[in-house]
């Protein structure tokens, strides 16, 4: 829980501060409370369930505060979508079940994290962000010039054969005029393969891109992929959780 303060400094502790001790010896990340069940931390650590629940849910009520989800953010209508539309933007992912479940889609000016099962489509849904991204948000922005999207790869170049494919075969997509139709051309690509050179494209490189160009939508696929390459080659795999719990911190 060491990073718990780091992730959400404004977060009350002190209703919660006699189970820190537990967590922090079993290195019980903030991630770990969101994501995993309650009776796995509850077991792993050693402490109570109904304390887990209770911490889980705080933090839970906060990270939505702070996201715009709280009680005094946008409201979810009976749509299914985001009252205040003018102020949350979102990319479509062209399915309406899925943005109806994301409530309007992935939303502009966040960070969001696609996680899933090697072969489970992540790709394939980033790839249609990346033109969805480039359709106009409303009907009064179509005069507007067409937006860019980045694509930032650590594992293989852009895919511009799967990319031609769903421009080519999409409902959403293949049936839009040509003058309204999103571009490869208007779809920036860089490659990095290791560690070091990706810190740098995100601090130096990715600045620029988005003071230069107009872009709407950034990806990153995949973000973890030269963490675990550089885990892999220091050899630190040995260290065991520990090791992991310091590589998802720096991550």
């Amino acid at each position: 829980m060491t990073d718990l303060l780091h992730l959400l400094p404004d977060f009350h502790l002190q209703p919660y501060s006699h189970l820190l001790p537990s967590l922090e010896k079993a290195l019980i990340t903030t991630a770990d409370l969101l994501e995993l069940d309650g009776s796995h931390v509850a077991k792993r650590a050693q402490v109570p369930l109904p304390e887990v629940r209770k911490l889980s849910d705080a933090l839970l009520e906060t990270l939505h505060s702070g996201l715009g989800f709280g009680s005094n953010g946008p409201a979810v209508d009976n749509k299914g979508g985001l009252e205040g539309a003018d102020t949350w933007q979102c990319v479509s992912t062209l399915d309406d079940r899925l943005d109806a479940a994301l409530a309007g889609g992935f939303p502009l000016r966040y960070l969001s994290e696609v996680t899933g099962e090697s072969g489970a489509g992540k790709t394939q849904l980033l790839l249609t962000l990346l033109l969805s991204a480039q359709l106009p948000c409303s009907r009064s922005a179509s005069a507007l010039p067409a937006p860019s999207t980045l694509y930032i790869s650590t594992e293989a170049p852009l895919p511009t054969i799967r990319l031609t494919h769903l421009l080519a075969s999409h409902p959403s997509l293949y049936t839009l005029p040509d003058d309204t139709k999103p571009t490869l051309s208007r779809i920036l690509s860089i490659r990095t393969q290791d560690l070091e050179s990706q810190e740098h494209i995100l601090r130096y490189q990715l600045p620029v891109a988005l003071a230069r160009h107009n872009i709407r939508l950034v990806v990153i696929d995949s973000i973890a992929a030269n963490f675990r390459a550089e885990f892999d080659k220091s050899g630190d795999r040995n260290g065991g959780a520990h090791a992991m719990a310091r590589r998802s911190a720096q991550l």
